[in-house]
């Protein structure tokens, strides 16, 4: 049972990684299309078809965390900001069902609002335990929440963004 689930533990993993990879790439891509980052990020390959300079870039990125020999560390910092985006991605969907309940939802949650509710729960649970064993950590990164934030507001919060989109 034990190796069971490490061979389990290494297929999430793996899948994981699959996950993130798709995702980093197409945000950064996102966020250079509409320029919050250079807008070679938001170009697409004319022969592959793909967002390649982003590809590439997350890549750098990656290889560069692996270099640092923090990886422990650096996995540390991204639960933290996957438990706040499913904290918050839960207030969102609770948020949106109150104030915009007319809205055609093809998906249903199921156990509406318990279920939500209850992860949220589990999920701010979580956070804590987590800032509470790691809280140097947990600094930095709130830290590097609010240093983003603040590029931001200084230089992302254009207006001509919502004209292109």
């Amino acid at each position: 049972m034990y190796h069971l689930l490490i061979a389990v533990g290494v297929f999430g993993l793996v899948a994981s990684f699959h996950g993130l990879i798709l995702a980093a790439g197409r945000s950064t891509y996102e966020m250079g299309k509409v320029r919050q980052l250079p807008a070679a990020l938001g170009k697409v390959s004319a022969r592959f078809h793909t967002p390649a300079n982003a590809l590439l870039f997350n890549m750098i990125l990656g290889i560069a965390a692996l270099l640092t020999g923090k990886t422990a560390e650096i996995i540390t910092i991204s639960v933290f900001g996957a438990l706040s985006l499913y904290i918050l991605a839960i207030f969102a969907m609770l948020r949106l069902r109150h104030t915009e309940p007319q809205l055609v939802r093809p998906f249903t949650t199921p156990l509406y609002p318990l279920l939500p509710v209850a992860a949220s729960l589990i999920a701010l649970v979580a956070l804590i335990a987590l800032f509470v064993y790691n809280h140097i950590l947990g600094l930095l990164y709130i830290c590097i929440v609010l240093g983003a934030l603040g590029l931001f507001v200084i230089l992302g919060n254009d207006e001509s963004i919502n004209e292109d989109i």
